[in-house]
């Protein structure tokens, strides 16, 4: 599963909603505007760009029930050391987690 997919008409909502900034581009599956037009008023809304695309584009982005929507986010970002030390020192709980798989 691809981490910078996000499908489904709610999860898509969600991301906006709340993420935004985080959301490269919205795509639309064409013959279902009636259906998506709220998500389509929402990326206007928060200026996400987005297009209407061929069924096959998004079953070739997602194995996952997309219900017609996917949205393409950005990859998570890296800090180096001393960034992350620096957020560290000045957050109200200083918690450092490093994960590996």
């Amino acid at each position: 599963m691809d981490p910078t997919i996000v499908a489904g008409k709610r999860a898509v909502k969600e991301i906006l909603h709340h993420s935004p900034h985080t959301v490269e581009a919205v795509y639309f599956q064409e013959g279902k505007r009636k259906e998506i037009a709220a998500i389509m008023s929402l990326c206007r809304s928060k200026a996400v760009k987005f297009q209407t695309v061929p069924a096959a584009k998004l079953e070739a982005m997602t194995e996952q029930k997309h219900q017609g929507v996917v949205a393409k986010v950005f990859p998570p970002g890296f800090l180096d050391g001393e960034q992350i030390r620096s957020r560290v020192k000045i957050s109200r709980v200083p918690l450092l987690l490093a994960l590996d798989h």
